[in-house]
C-alpha cells in the first residue's frame, strides 16, 4: 500500500520524484485517487496518509504523509484477521 499512495502523488508531478517530495520536502497538489484491499493483518496504512518508502540506490528509506493520500475505500476480509490479536480486529 505504501508504495501505491506513492505512486499516486508521483504520478501527478513531472519533477523528479525522490528530490521533489523526499529530498526537497514538497507537498502534492493532487494524487491519484486511491482504494485498498487488506489481505494481512499489518501496520494499518490502509487507514492513513502516510507512507514508508525504500530508494535502494540512494540507499534511504523515507516516510512521508499528506491527507492526498488517505486511501477512499477499504475492503477488508475479515477471515484474514483470524491471526491477529483480538485487540486488533474489527468488531464483527
Amino acid at each position: 500500500m505504501d508504495c501505491s499512495k506513492a505512486i499516486a502523488m508521483g504520478a501527478k508531478t513531472d519533477e523528479d520524484f525522490w528530490d521533489y517530495f523526499f529530498e526537497e520536502k514538497n507537498k502534492p497538489t493532487d494524487a491519484i485517487k486511491l482504494g485498498t484491499v487488506i489481505t494481512m493483518a499489518g501496520t494499518g496504512s490502509e487507514m492513513d496518509g502516510s507512507c514508508v518508502i525504500s530508494n535502494i540506490e540512494r540507499k534511504k528509506k523515507y516516510g512521508y504523509g499528506h491527507r492526498l493520500l488517505y486511501p477512499l475505500d477499504e475492503n477488508c476480509n475479515r477471515q484474514y484477521q483470524s491471526s491477529s490479536q483480538k485487540s486488533w480486529r474489527l468488531p464483527s
